[in-house]
């Protein structure tokens, strides 16, 4: 049986609370992924996989292959932000980049596209599109900011 995602869709959250645990469990119900067992996978997407701006909800506890985002901060008034990309070649091949930090999401969104690009072209691929989503959170208590692309319509 081969597994291949698809759809995809982009998800960002921020949250806060008096712990990390917590902050990043809040940042991950705010992206409407809390509920999930999220699976980390590397950073490819095949051409037939087409992007979904809402997807079906899932059921608790599902098992969701997801690349993921982070940065999570307990420095009060710092801004930390996180970016998820996918680039798309001509031939529809899509590549997942991220990037994170404790700066303003226009920095985080122009690393990601940047690694994304650089992705394509070490595959000897050309450029087509780029979609992006970012998050950006001014620290209060413990802060969390996540961007994730999760994936779907795995026949199992």
């Amino acid at each position: 049986m081969e597994l291949k995602p698809k759809y995809y869709s982009l998800k960002t959250g921020e949250a806060s609370a008096k712990n990390k645990l917590n902050s990043i469990d809040r940042a991950l119900i705010s992206a409407n992924i809390g509920d999930y067992n999220l699976i980390k996978i590397s950073s490819i997407l095949p051409k037939e996989c087409k992007y979904k701006q809402n997807i079906p909800k899932k059921p608790a506890g599902k098992l969701v292959p997801t690349v993921i985002s982070r940065s999570t901060s307990s420095k009060k008034n710092q801004v930390i932000s996180a970016s998820i990309v996918v680039g798309e070649t001509k031939n529809n091949l899509k590549v997942i980049a991220e990037a994170n930090g404790p700066t303003e999401k226009n920095k985080t969104e122009k690393k990601a596209k940047k690694r994304a690009k650089t992705m394509i072209k070490d595959r000897n691929l050309e450029f087509k599109d780029i979609k992006i989503k970012s998050t950006q959170k001014e620290v209060k208590n413990t802060s969390t900011v996540v961007a994730a692309a999760i994936t779907g319509g795995y026949n199992f």
